[in-house]
């Protein structure tokens, strides 16, 4: 079985689009496109706020990072995750101190099994 992760999905009409884009010697980050974009998405999700960032591994650490902050038991800090996964899914996990919890991937779909998620649950 062979699974694609990606195939080429930039079109030449898009390519054309960023080089246009960049020709401007615009701002990259947080910019006036950036921050009209969010307050789209967000009314669109129906929430008050989005924060967009460079790469979803950013995504995943902010996340992450969120999840520490708020985390104020002193029940175990464990993230369950699947085994087939990104380093920097992991990589975020041991940087904000917790600790991941592999669990099996189904072979047909490559998702994590609910009752091997069921199992991992600590007490």
């Amino acid at each position: 079985m062979k699974h694609l992760l990606m195939q080429e999905n930039i079109t030449k009409n898009d390519l054309n689009e960023v080089i246009n884009f960049l020709k401007k010697k615009p701002r990259l980050t947080a910019s006036k496109k950036v921050l009209e974009f969010e307050k789209k998405w967000s009314k669109w999700l129906g929430v008050k706020y989005s924060l967009f960032v460079n790469s979803g591994s950013s995504a995943n650490l902010i996340s992450i990072a969120s999840l520490k902050i708020l985390n104020k038991k002193s029940y175990k800090n464990e993230i369950i995750v699947p085994s087939l996964t990104w380093s920097s899914d992991i990589a975020s996990i041991i940087h904000c101190g917790f600790k991941p919890i592999f669990v099996d991937i189904q072979y047909n779909t490559l998702s994590s099994n609910l009752e091997n998620i069921k199992n991992k649950i600590t007490k």
